[in-house]
């Protein structure tokens, strides 16, 4: 069952007039009040009739009242208590005054404050007011209450008081810094032409329904502070303004800019960025908001991110979260931790950066460090992304790849042969150190030396597996592949050398055992030169590798000669002679025998 509502009642439009009225006259004695109690303040106990006076100029009839009444002055309580009423009785009063004068009866015999009253309740406010010094609200209230009709609407009476403010005949409306002197000595020179908030307010509700020409005035900082920077109540006024209907402007960006910028000052990072949100939008400037977001979270990350109420309000209202951690990534990236920046590049979806810092400042470290499981996660979870990144296979696709590969050459596959398995592991190790190599040229001098390092020790790592794999009975032609594949790795020379010496620790091994059998070898063709100014080489070739020894007279003694020096000339018997041997398996070479 539905609840019932209950409609507000219809207010009729010929009362409305009077509602708003009198609903700004209550406003109008509440903002007065103070100033009149600051005056009664000043005053002596003989001054009632001064009292009285002040408490009229504030609307304060009750006590102006009972104050005539506790004096004994019955006579001047009645006239009070009818004050601001009927235009009639403003008449009497003014035509009673206007009889003594006229009779030339001697004002010196009344109190001049008594005169002052009976001016005032004939709505003469300008000779009531003679002498004193009243603020122009107290002024505008005595015109509204007492000089003119009391059904008189609000935009009347506050172009009566503009009329008269034009012809100098009531107080400036300053601001109420100035008014109440709490800024004196900002004024001079600073508040031409800039007046009190109110007083624009009520400006523009004479104007409703018209064009309000006083908008960049109304909103200036000096209709409601004496400091130019201090945007925060013309701000909040212009948004009330404009959620209510009461006018609409495209051209106040420099209030919302000011006001922005006062926040920024103070360290209200979440604060400026909810300003920004309510700026009217441009289509000359449509990508205004999210451009001036941005930067308030680069330049100030250092703020909103290190106070979670302020992040948590910035992600309440709407930011996106990859716009927070973008700038977190390029804050942490500036004061040198990539591994932080790494993550917030990771979680704002910028691939390519996060990309970069991780092939040039992360993974090598952690690597390096044996942390292996975090690197496997850093690189995983790009991975999906790897067609927005350049060069993912010489870069992060590498480590997947590393680990993939030794993944798979540790563990045992029954299901393949002896040979086949290590066929493709060998395959796949080639393409693995091609990949290597591709990297160190593409990427160059970007990849740092710990970078290099790391490159190398997964070489050496998938070497030294690929080396396990290798069984006595595995074909000669396979294992001297694999000695060609880790020929192309990217290792130190020494663990190079290593390797190359067994290599050819197997090929003599397999050529003695067979006595130059051609089978499994094809041919040894053999170069001999003569040269005295070269010292004497052997070069052993397999595939497209070539093995640089020291010369031997038979086959048998090449393994001896390279066990015991692997860099210096070994001459033959005929010293005069300077030999080089050239090993050739399946007869891939073009020389001669």
């Amino acid at each position: 069952m539905q609840e019932n509502k209950v409609s507000p009642p219809e207010i009729d439009s010929e009362a409305l007039p009077l509602m708003r009225r009198a609903e700004f006259s209550y406003w109008l004695q509440e903002s007065v009040y103070h100033r009149v109690q600051e005056d009664v303040g000043c005053l002596n106990e003989s001054s009632d009739l001064e009292h009285i006076f002040l408490l009229l100029t504030g609307r304060q009839l009750d006590a102006a009242v009972e104050l005539a009444v506790s004096r004994g002055d019955v006579r001047l309580a009645c006239l009070l208590s009818q004050a601001g009423g009927s235009m009639l009785n403003r008449s009497c009063i003014a035509q009673q005054l206007d009889l003594w004068r006229i009779g030339g009866l001697d004002f010196n015999f009344i109190e001049n404050d008594r005169i002052r009253l009976y001016e005032l309740l004939a709505g003469n406010i300008h000779d009531a007011s003679l002498g004193k010094k009243i603020d122009w609200k107290r002024f505008l209230g005595l015109l509204m209450w007492y000089a003119l009709p009391p059904g008189t609407d609000l935009p009347t009476v506050f172009h009566t008081y503009q009329h008269l403010f034009d012809d100098g005949k009531a107080p400036n409306p300053v601001p109420v810094y100035i008014d109440e002197g709490l800024a004196e000595e900002t004024v001079n020179g600073h508040i031409d032409g800039k007046f009190d908030l109110a007083y624009y307010l009520m400006h523009l509700h004479a104007n409703e329904g018209t064009e309000f020409g006083d908008v960049k005035s109304m909103f200036s900082t000096f209709a409601s502070s004496n400091d130019p920077l201090d945007y925060h109540m013309i701000w909040h006024q212009r948004a009330i303004l404009e959620a209510i209907g009461a006018f609409s402007s495209n051209d106040l960006h420099i209030l919302d800019i000011g006001f922005v910028s006062q926040l920024l000052c103070l360290g209200q990072c979440h604060w400026a960025i909810y300003v920004i949100l309510h700026m009217p939008y441009r289509e000359d400037f449509p990508y205004l908001h999210a451009t001036i977001i941005k930067e308030i979270l680069f330049q100030y990350c250092d703020t909103w991110s290190s106070q979670e109420q302020q992040r948590e309000f910035i992600e309440n209202i709407g930011i996106p979260s990859v716009w927070l951690h973008n700038a977190m990534a390029v804050y942490f990236q500036y004061y040198g931790d990539p591994t932080k920046a790494l993550e917030h590049f990771i979680q704002g979806s910028s691939w390519q950066k996060a990309h970069s810092i991780f092939i040039t400042s992360v993974a090598h470290s952690l690597f390096l460090s044996a942390q292996h499981s975090e690197v496997w996660r850093l690189a995983t979870s790009m991975e999906d992304y790897k067609s927005e990144i350049e060069d993912w296979d010489l870069g992060a696709g590498i480590y997947i790849s590393f680990y993939m590969l030794r993944n798979s050459m540790q563990d045992d596959d029954t299901t393949l042969t002896k040979l086949g398995s290590l066929e493709s592991k060998d395959a796949a190790c080639r393409e693995f150190f091609g990949c290597l190599n591709e990297s160190l040229v593409i990427l160059g001098i970007r990849l740092p030396m710990d970078a290099r390092v790391a490159y190398s020790k997964m070489a050496e790592e998938i070497c030294a597996l690929l080396l396990s794999d290798r069984g006595e009975d595995s074909m000669p032609e396979i294992q001297l592949r694999c000695f060609d594949t880790m020929a192309s790795a990217p290792i130190p020379e020494d663990l190079r050398a290593c390797d190359l010496q067994d290599a050819v620790s197997v090929f003599t091994n397999t050529h003695t055992c067979q006595h130059h059998t051609k089978d499994h070898w094809g041919s040894v063709l053999l170069e001999c030169k003569s040269s005295r100014a070269q010292a004497p080489v052997l070069k052993l070739s397999y595939a497209r590798t070539s093995i640089v020894l020291e010369p031997s007279t038979c086959f048998r003694d090449i393994e001896n000669a390279i066990n015991q020096k692997n860099d210096k000339s070994i001459r033959g018997a005929d010293s005069g002679s300077s030999f080089r041997f050239q090993v050739f398996i399946n007869g891939e070479s073009g020389a001669h025998a």
